[in-house]
């Protein structure tokens, strides 16, 4: 077979028609590559969003759940300070029940506050894939400062539950001095301040993403705004509160 080898361009303007026919296939292509590429980082974008929501939603139930059985916690601490700043020297135990706890200890508790787990590996995820670099940069500093309010209340819940252990004593019948009156009421000081900005924080979460409309799934926020209230309450008794939970 006779092949025919291609023939040179007779004129400039063949050669400029040839070359122009190169430079719209190439930026044709390049085109074609920027629209995939701004696909693809679009449906990443989706799905970390989806996935950043799902961990906030997880957070702002735990927070929601403090903000429930704060009048109990404060009203134990209201009981154990009035108590140990009585004169004597004899204390009687007042240990905090739990009613049908799966949790139980040898030395009984004086104060119980739920202990949850925040979560942020989503968010992690998409810092280290680089997927926030293509999210819009006020909804970048939206969720970078909720994951920080999530961060502050879990350190919050580890000191609170170090401040509580010092109480332990307070569980059972025991002779306490003045000083370790005034040491213990120092431990609870700081058990009651933790809780306060654990419920500060709290509200300000809860009011930030409502502000935000994330557009969250209201039926599925009421079934698990109710389930946590009988929860508790099944748990606590009637000192818990069965507030409102809007989202926008």
């Amino acid at each position: 077979m006779h092949i025919h080898p291609p023939k040179p361009p007779h004129s400039w303007s063949d050669l400029l028609r040839e070359v122009g026919v190169i430079v719209v296939g190439i930026l044709l292509a390049l085109g074609a590559e920027q629209i995939i590429e701004r696909l693809h980082w679009r449906e990443q974008t989706r799905i970390a969003e989806e996935g950043i929501k799902g961990e906030l939603k997880t957070s702002l139930m735990n927070v929601y759940e403090r903000l429930i059985v704060a009048p109990c916690l404060r009203g134990q601490i209201r009981v154990l300070g009035t108590r140990l700043r009585e004169p004597g020297t004899h204390w009687t135990a007042a240990p905090f029940k739990l009613q049908g706890s799966t949790i139980d200890t040898e030395l009984p508790r004086v104060y119980r506050a739920p202990s949850r787990a925040y979560t942020d590996d989503v968010w992690k995820n998409a810092v280290s894939a680089g997927v926030i670099g293509h999210m819009a940069v006020a909804r970048v500093a939206f969720f970078s400062e909720q994951y920080h309010e999530t961060e502050a209340m879990e350190r919050f819940q580890d000191a609170e539950a170090d401040a509580a252990s010092r109480l332990t004593v307070l569980g059972g019948d025991a002779e306490l001095s003045p000083d370790a009156r005034a040491t213990l009421l120092g431990n609870l000081g700081d058990v009651d301040y933790t809780n306060s900005l654990m419920v500060n924080i709290a509200e300000d979460l809860i009011i930030n993403q409502r502000n935000a409309s994330l557009h969250y799934d209201k039926a599925a926020v009421e079934l698990d705004r109710s389930k946590l209230v009988r929860y508790e309450r099944a748990l606590r008794g009637s000192c818990v509160v069965d507030l409102p939970l809007d989202l926008g």
